[in-house]
Order: structure tokens, then sequence, then C-alpha cells
């Protein structure tokens, strides 16, 4: 690992003209290093380049580094954001790691199609829609990390050998949608055979769903499943803070449609992360239809069910008892949290009986501690007995974790919480169940 170390004159002018020299030596030193002379190291594969403050990569810097054209690993920590540094990086068609700090999108394809010989590519803080231009040609590239960007379907479609993905969203370009309008059985978007980690940061569920048609495959799939504006419906102001907001018909169609696409997909350890969005979501229909036996989640939980989802995530979402059911009647679920931004009623919670495989339920219980947690606490009433049910089930398998915002609470209230679990855990011992399977945490 190479660093260049900036020191000099203070003000920051001269400061400037300082780290200017420095870099010009800097590059100086590094052609001697790789280029064809006798200070040369022609055996170097492996550089790594280093800095101050992932700093603009000077044009100069970037012809020195073009003469490595030895090297197979180059992790710059750097910034490409200039004119003239992606045509001297681009001469090295060795690389077969390569990782940046940050690249401007329209640096990406100029840099990046001439390297056909990589397999992995890390792309740091860069953000931007990763351009097909860039990455159809790299017909070798099995990791693709990039966080912060985004990568389309017919993209994602033409990688053949990548393995693994880390993005923050696989999204519809223009082009994308533009098709689906007009040609819709053309739209074939297929996985990539070989795809066995997905990571994706904020993923739209209705994207996935346009993939659906893709052969299954497992995979470990890792996501945080939002759902856009077109997805919700704002019906009314609740209070200042708080809103009424829905599912809308094609919300529903979207998150069922994204249910099935990840049916056969997952690996025992994929999670999903759902948070539709800043408030707690009602079924189509909203206050007027919701309740028993009425409009509920379930058209699009009952598909998330079947998919077999091992580990699950729910927050900001209105969920009822028949939405618990639909929960519980998945057979893969190991793992459930369930945030204080969900609203339900707490014995809802006993549909989760009945989920064959769930040996592991967290719930926070924030909203008992009275408006942002200054009390008083009052837990509902029937909340030591649900806990109890809960863990007298056969077999014995199920432990629960309650959790507080500690931070947030006065002493007297933190009391008050301790003092309540105490009394609850009286009542499973007197259900019959193992206390070790029920415990309370603040953070």
């Amino acid at each position: 690992m190479l660093n260049g170390e900036f020191g000099g004159p203070s003000g920051k002018d001269a400061y400037d003209r300082s780290r200017a020299e420095a870099l010009d030596e800097f590059a100086d030193g590094l052609k001697h290093l790789l280029g064809a002379n006798e200070y040369s190291t022609q055996r170097l594969t492996h550089l790594g380049l280093n800095l101050p403050h992932e700093c603009d990569m000077p044009p100069r810097l970037a012809q020195a580094l073009s003469g490595g054209t030895q090297l197979t690993t180059l992790m710059a920590y750097v910034r490409l954001d200039r004119a003239g540094v992606a045509e001297p990086l681009s001469r090295l068609r060795s690389l077969k790691d390569l990782l940046v700090s940050f690249c401007e999108q329209p640096l990406l394809a100029p840099l990046l199609s001439p390297l056909t010989a990589l397999t992995s590519l890390r792309l740091g803080s860069t953000s931007c829609e990763l351009p097909a231009a860039a990455l159809t040609g790299l017909h070798s590239l099995a990791n693709l990390s990039a966080t912060y960007s985004t990568l389309s379907v017919s993209t994602l479609a033409q990688l053949s050998s990548l393995t693994g993905l880390c993005a923050q969203a696989l999204i519809l370009s223009d082009d994308d949608r533009q098709a689906l309008q007009t040609a819709p059985h053309r739209c074939d978007w297929r996985l990539p055979a070989k795809l066995e980690d997905v990571y994706l940061e904020e993923q739209a569920a209705d994207v996935l769903g346009a993939m659906r048609g893709s052969p299954a495959h497992v995979a470990k799939w890792e996501m945080h499943l939002t759902a856009g504006q077109a997805f919700l419906d704002l019906q009314g102001v609740l209070s200042e803070d708080d809103f009424l907001v829905t599912l809308t018909e094609r919300g529903e169609a979207g998150l069922a449609s994204c249910m099935e696409f990840l049916a056969g997909r997952m690996s025992r350890d994929s999670e999903i992360y759902l948070d539709l969005h800043c408030y707690p979501i009602l079924p189509v229909g909203g206050l007027a239809e919701a309740g028993p036996g009425w409009r509920n989640h379930t058209p699009w939980l009952s598909p998330l069910a079947r998919a077999g989802v091992p580990e699950l995530i729910l927050e900001h979402l209105a969920l009822s008892e028949e939405d618990f059911g639909a929960v519980a009647s998945n057979a893969q679920l190991r793992k459930l949290q369930v945030y204080e931004t969900c609203r339900y009623p707490w014995r809802a919670l006993l549909q989760l009986a009945e989920a064959p495989a769930l040996e592991k339920l967290g719930v926070d219980i924030d909203k008992w501690c009275g408006e942002e947690q200054v009390g008083p606490f009052a837990p509902p009433p029937d909340a030591a007995s649900v806990l109890a049910t809960l863990l007298a089930g056969t077999p014995p398998r199920l432990s629960v974790e309650l959790r507080y915002y500690e931070q947030a609470l006065s002493e007297e209230t933190e009391a008050e919480v301790w003092a309540w679990y105490e009394a609850a855990q009286e009542a499973v011992e007197e259900a019959g169940a193992d206390l070790d399977r029920l415990s309370l945490h603040g953070g």
C-alpha cells in the first residue's frame, strides 16, 4: 500500500502548492516504480494507493499508473472525477480486481469497458445509475459492489458470470419502462444463472416482480424492501407528525408480484427488511375497510409466506390478526422482528404460535412507554398472558426478546418497565415455560 502524505507550509495557497508538488513527486516515483527502467518492479501485480482524505486523482498520477500494465489488482482510495484520468487507467488491461473510492458517472464507461479481464469491481461511494456501456462487456465479472449506485434489470441480465452483487437497488431504466409499456412480452429479464449472493440497500418491490419470469435458483438475498409513492395513498392527517397512509390496489399487486418472484430463490440465511414508508401503512381501503374479516395485507403477506422468507423484519405497517396468521403460515420462517413503528393488537402475536419453524421473535415495546417515551408505562392488559401462551407452546423452541430504547426513558419509567417484566416472568413460569426463552433489553 502506497500512502501519499502531504505536509508543508500553513495557509491555504501555500498548502495547495505544497500538496500539488507532493503529488507530482509521488507520481514521478510511481512512474519509476512501474515503468520500464532500472528502478521498475515488473513483478509487481498488486498495488494499493491511498491518498489523504481520498482526494481527487490528478491526471499526472493517472498517467504514472498507466505504466503498470502487469497489475492484476489495484485498490485506489482516490476520487476519479476529472477529465483525463479514465483513459490512462483503462490501459491496465490485466486488472482482475479493481477498487476505486468514487467515480463520476461519465467516466465509468471509458474507464471500465476496456478492462475486460475484471472479475471483481468495487466502486466505493459512487452514486449513480451504472451505465450499461460500462459493464456489459465485462464477461468475466463475478463480483460487483456499488452500495450507493443503482443497476437496471436489463444490464444485470447481461452480467452472465456474476455471483455476488451489492447495490443500492435494481431499477427499471427509462428504456426498460418503455419496453414494458410497448412490448411487455419481450421483457424477459433474467437473473445471472450463477448469482449466489445479493444485497440491496433500498429496493422498490415492483421492480423485482418484473423479473419473476426468470428461472428460479437459490441465492442469499439481503434487502430492504420499500414502496414507491405510486403504491401509497395519503388519506388524511391524524396529527402534526402522523398521517393516514394506505396501500393502493397497484401497490398491493406490486408487492404480491415481488413476493412471487422471491419464491424458490432464498437460501436459509436470506433476510428481508420490509419498510414501505415512514408511517404505518394501512391495507387497501384504509380505515373504512380494515378490520376482522375485512381488507388486510394478506393478499401480499400470504405470497411472502409461500416464498419461504427465513428472516423477516417488519416496520411501518398496520397489521391485523389475519396478517400475523399469514406470516405464521411461512413454514421456513425462523426469525421475526416487529419494530415499534408497526401498529397491531397485541394479542395478534398469538397467531405466531402456529409458525412451525419460528425460533426467535423480537418485539419493540417503546409504545408502552407513553408519548415520546416519557411515561406513564402502560402495557396492554393481556401482555403477560400472551407471552406466557406463546412460550408455553410445544415443542418448546420459540424465544421472545422484548426491546426498548433506554436512553429516551426516565429512571422512573425504566423502573416500571422492569417491574412489569418481573411480573411477566412469573406468569410465564406459571404457564410451565422456560424463563430462559424470555428476555428484555434496553438499547
